[in-house]
């Protein structure tokens, strides 16, 4: 408890002399749609560093071994290569490393998570979070997030609530993400994307991913594999 009130007094400082603190804040997140066909299965150490103005998402694959529910075995090794989501929080759009297409950076400015504020509560951290609910690209989420630190940001993509998010979960219990630790005073990494050439918009890689999905299926199907099927469902489902 004493902590809890040590950190909202300096937060509260922060704002009232003007000053921009920034945190990080790191988060499990889990995805297991194993049970779903084209549900992706990834285990993730993310990373949030943000002012309020300035935000770095980054995640870092986890070493994991899971059962899966058909009685196969997840298996995921970490390794160097970490996937950055550099945020610009007044306009609300994010840009990020395209999963499938490699040296294309999108822009991801169509974000809209449309939150509805709920009656749940919920103790993160030792921290009282409040909630919020949205449909948000082919999933159901409810959010926690903590008022007495109102910086609008989030884990991954959400954003959008009077207070950091702390926890994401689905609906369908496929995503679970949760804060483990929040660290005042950190320096934000350098966008790393700034030197990136191609670009494109959301709307171009969900088209060009549709097209990529059509022509490996087709030709798996030509082959005499019919049940082959590309991962799209992950935290988003792109189709």
């Amino acid at each position: 408890m004493k902590n809890y009130f040590v950190f909202v007094f300096l937060a509260y400082c922060s704002i009232l002399f003007g000053q921009t603190e920034s945190y990080q804040i790191t988060y499990n997140s889990n995805l297991n749609d194993a049970g779903n066909p084209k549900g992706g299965t990834e285990y993730i150490r993310g990373e949030l560093f943000t002012n309020g103005e300035n935000s770095i998402y980054i995640e870092h694959i986890k070493d994991t071994i899971v059962s899966l529910p058909d009685g196969d075995v997840f298996e995921s090794k970490a390794n160097n290569f970490p996937k950055p989501y550099v945020k610009d929080l007044k306009s609300k759009s994010i840009r990020y490393n395209a999963r499938h297409f490699k040296g294309a950076i999108i822009d991801d400015k169509s974000i809209d998570f449309n939150w509805k504020l709920q009656d749940e509560t919920l103790d993160i951290l030792g921290y009282k979070c409040l909630s919020a609910k949205c449909t948000f690209r082919g999933r159901t989420f409810i959010a926690y997030y903590l008022p007495d630190l109102p910086i609008n940001d989030g884990p991954f993509k959400f954003m959008g609530l009077p207070g950091i998010i702390l926890k994401v979960v689905s609906e369908d219990k496929a995503v679970n993400i949760e804060a483990v630790s929040i660290t005042m005073g950190v320096t934000i990494p350098k966008d790393p994307l700034i030197e990136k050439k191609e670009i494109i918009s959301y709307q171009e890689a969900i088209k060009k991913f549709k097209a990529f999905v059509e022509t490996v299926e087709q030709n798996a199907a030509n082959e005499g594999d019919d049940g082959f099927k590309i991962l799209s469902h992950y935290i988003e489902c792109y189709n």
